[in-house]
């Protein structure tokens, strides 16, 4: 999950929301998380709906103010990074959506919709958009897919992800093709697009999860997982070494008590393995302390 400095890079723009009242409630409720609000994205995208120049954008509306032709044209042909959240909450939002080319419309993978009775409260509704928002922020993560297909005739699967990066790949090329002993036909996107189910044609499925593919297909994500990967191991080494130390433990000690080898552990406190969870019941057993309240220091929290 992102973090709320890690937020701070998305703007939104919930001026297309009719009341002011409401418009207010959810703005605050999305301060919460770190957006940047924005009172011009609607005008730019309507200047131009593919140039927009934001990494992430989110656009807040009511169904009503876009329900158009034009509108949801140049919504749907805006850039990769726009995400557009539609609001529905009055008896007229209601007949919209039981019109068959609005719902058709609204079956894009720019757009999603949250639905509140009439007479839901401000408060409520600020709420249930401030949730809304929150997973659909998740789903634009590097590590999540957003759209793959496979093309059979030159075996290529195409890939974009929720920051918008498009890949197309050789299927032979990609580092697992070979042991998957697959050959794909089709490809889809999991819930949420945190995986790639890939199908042949006799109805074998191999799911890959949306990380691998986004490390095989971009180096610089790859290093930049290796190295946050690198600092939580670390961070999380520190912390075992930290509740050793207060018990005045040495690793010599611990290893009399638990059987840990000496090595096992120096290399887990120095951040250059991850422990089993085997090994975590005997570490916890020979720290005195309870597996679940390890597991919590191990994160950063202290309930001893």
């Amino acid at each position: 999950m992102q973090t709320a400095s890690e937020r701070s890079d998305i703007d939104y723009d919930a001026t297309l929301i009719a009341s002011s009242t409401l418009r207010r409630r959810v703005e605050s409720a999305l301060a919460t998380l770190r957006l940047r609000r924005r009172e011009d994205l609607w005008g730019a995208l309507l200047r131009d709906c593919r140039q927009y120049p934001s990494a992430r954008t989110l656009l807040i509306a009511d169904l009503t103010r876009v329900a158009s032709d034009e509108r949801f044209t140049c919504l749907a042909g805006g850039p990769p990074s726009l995400s557009v959240v539609f609001v529905a909450r009055t008896r007229r939002d209601r007949e919209l959506l039981a019109e068959p080319a609005i719902a058709l419309r609204l079956n894009h993978e720019k757009f999603s919709l949250v639905q509140v009775e009439q007479q839901t409260a401000p408060g409520e509704i600020a709420d249930a958009v401030r949730r809304h928002c929150l997973a659909v922020i998740e789903s634009m993560q590097p590590d999540r897919v957003r759209e793959a297909r496979f093309s059979a005739l030159d075996e290529t699967l195409w890939l974009e992800f929720g920051d918008g990066l498009q890949r197309a790949v050789r299927w032979s090329t990609l580092p697992f093709a070979v042991r998957l002993d697959l050959t794909p036909t089709s490809a889809s996107v999991r819930e949420h697009g945190e995986a790639v189910v890939l199908a042949d044609a006799d109805g074998r499925h191999a799911d890959i999860d949306a990380e691998v593919l986004r490390t095989a297909v971009d180096p610089a994500f790859g290093t930049a997982m290796d190295r946050r990967d690198h600092t939580e191991r670390a961070a999380t080494g520190a912390r075992i070494r930290e509740a050793r130390d207060e018990r005045g433990l040495s690793q010599e000690q611990v290893q009399a008590l638990t059987g840990i080898s000496q090595e096992t552990l120096s290399r887990i406190e120095n951040g250059h393995r991850d422990p089993r969870l085997d090994t975590l019941r005997k570490l916890a057993a020979g720290l005195s302390m309870d597996l679940p309240d390890l597991l919590a220091r191990m994160a950063g929290s202290r309930h001893e």
